[in-house]
């Protein structure tokens, strides 16, 4: 994988919110209606578009409040916490 292991492209299906999807691919974050990415994925339109620069924000804002309790990312995450898929 080219970038030293990590996947490029990210989809999130939140738990609290069944209708929505998070794709994220680099540094970029769109956010789907969940009906709207099983017709078209990537390719449909977008609800919300964050810029690298916003994602970072929320990131650094969400890592600063969560802190040690933060869940570490990786590619065996229990689906019961996090239903995530890499690089589809």
């Amino acid at each position: 994988m080219p970038n030293g292991g990590v996947p490029k492209q990210m989809i999130l299906y939140p738990k609290e919110s069944p209708d929505t999807v998070l794709y994220c691919n680099g540094g970029e974050l769109r956010i789907f209606d969940r009906a709207e990415w099983d017709q078209q994925k990537s390719a449909g339109q977008p609800r919300l578009v964050l810029s690298a620069a916003e994602g970072a924000a929320v990131g650094w804002f969400l890592r600063y409040w969560i802190g040690e309790r933060a869940l570490q990312p990786g590619y065996s995450m229990p689906r019961d916490l996090v239903h995530a898929e890499f690089d589809f």
